[in-house]
């Protein structure tokens, strides 16, 4: 697996969850919850990472110069998917077989992410006004690999200083 910024982890989940539920929801219609923007039209489905990215395993940290360091290590995201409107449980269900097929399974592959665990989906209809809004929430853990960086720096030279004659000896 190649390493992947947050970003590229949001794009793929997207990719992921839109392209199961196509028949029923429009590619405009799944959202990254955070963005501030109106609700869609009815059907929805809203996406939020609510946990992550957390480590698990340990990392591997290679030097690539002098002072500098490569880190890399496995990480896992929970995205809670919220699907709203009338075809909720029919949307759910897309997502949730989903998780079972080869080929979405070997789609998230080829973008560098995992499935690790899902949540039971749940019912969370809510009254508004009149009526209620179906909703269906439940949460997928996914897995990807990350990386960082860090300089610690490269000391070059360095000395011992005899405070009672003043001398400097240097070493290395």
């Amino acid at each position: 697996m190649s390493a992947l910024t947050v970003a590229q982890f949001r794009s793929a989940v997207w990719k992921f969850v839109s392209s199961q539920v196509v028949s029923l929801v429009p590619n405009d219609r799944v959202i990254w919850m955070d963005q501030g923007s109106p609700r869609p039209k009815l059907s929805y489905i809203g996406l939020k990472v609510m946990a992550g990215p957390r480590a698990y395993g340990g990392d591997d940290m290679r030097q690539t110069a002098p002072g500098v360091y490569a880190i890399e290590g496995q990480r896992a995201l929970t995205v809670s998917v919220n699907i709203f409107g009338k075809d909720a449980e029919e949307i759910s269900a897309l997502i949730t077989n989903a998780i079972s097929k080869p080929t979405a399974l070997e789609s998230l592959a080829a973008d560098s992410v995992a499935i690790l665990t899902n949540t039971a989906p749940q019912n969370v209809s809510v009254p508004l006004e009149t009526k209620f809004e179906n909703r269906i929430q439940f949460d997928i853990d996914f897995g990807c690999v990350m990386a960082t960086t860090d300089d610690v720096g490269f000391i070059e030279q360095t000395g011992i200083l005899n405070t009672t004659s003043g001398e400097q000896t240097e070493i290395g």
